[in-house]
């Protein structure tokens, strides 16, 4: 879990650094942070297999699919 935490930040702090991002790119740059998120708890379902971390993995993928809703809607 510490790995995702350090993953997220960063790539986080990365997208502050530039002040004149359009929606667009705040968008596509919270897809990638998801995407990373997403297959941390990939491999945590894989390593664990209950339930809890299946369904951390699947709401993962759907807030993704959300972030790609707004990226293609734009």
């Amino acid at each position: 879990m510490k790995k995702v935490i350090i993953a997220i930040g960063v790539l986080t702090l990365f997208s502050f650094n530039n002040k004149t991002n359009n929606n667009k790119e705040i968008a596509y740059q919270a897809i990638q942070v998801q995407q990373v998120l997403r297959e941390e708890l990939f491999n945590m379902y894989l390593s664990e297999g209950t339930l809890e971390a299946e369904s951390r993995y699947v709401d993962a993928k759907y807030v993704e699919s959300l972030l790609q809703e707004i990226i293609d809607a734009n």
